[in-house]
């Protein structure tokens, strides 16, 4: 059995969204005069590798702790879109997409984190994909991108308003590509 993280560090230098301060951390605690180490870490909630809860879009007070366990791990299906911004619904993935599953999108979009383009100029899934795996009730969407959508953000809003979670910033998906079968864990 192998394992890959597909979550960004978060560290002071983790980029942010350019609407959002950056993560402030600072030691508070030291072993030799407090007899233990901690760090205060200030930040927003959505930053990094994040999951969208309907809380972030929605008049919802769903958050990601309302949850079950079982939401957040499940079949991983990679949708492999490499270096394409139009994510759009394909026929040899209907088969492919399938109940309870987490559908990850592969753009190699992961590489440009931090840059105008990753903030800007990000792929965006196509209302028709989206509307499919509504209809397939799929657990989560993950991306290896900034978002789903631009202003006024629907698909998010459709995503999460049919309790589809949105996974966001994954780092390493190409890791996945050659793999056929394989279990996603999210956790937030």
């Amino acid at each position: 059995m192998k394992y890959i993280d597909l979550s960004h560090k978060l560290e002071e230098n983790t980029p942010v969204s350019p609407n959002d301060n950056k993560i402030k951390m600072e030691r508070v605690k030291f072993l030799a005069n407090d007899y233990y180490n901690d760090t205060e870490i200030t930040t927003t909630m959505h930053i990094g590798t994040h999951i969208d809860a309907p809380s972030h879009m929605l008049p919802s007070i769903k958050n990601i702790a309302d949850y079950d366990i079982e939401k957040f791990i499940g079949k991983g299906i990679l949708l492999n879109f490499e270096n394409q911004k139009d994510i759009s619904l394909r026929n040899h993935d209907k088969q492919r997409i399938i109940k309870d599953s987490i559908v990850l999108i592969y753009t190699n979009m992961d590489k440009k984190i931090g840059s105008s383009e990753y903030y800007n100029d990000h792929p965006i899934i196509s209302k028709e994909l989206c509307d499919y795996l509504i209809e397939k009730q799929i657990k989560i969407l993950v991306l290896d991108f900034y978002s789903p959508d631009q202003l006024p953000l629907a698909i998010h809003k459709k995503l999460l308003s049919n309790d589809i979670l949105i996974v966001e910033n994954i780092k390493d998906a190409h890791l996945l590509i050659d793999i056929s079968d394989f279990i996603l864990s999210v956790t937030g």
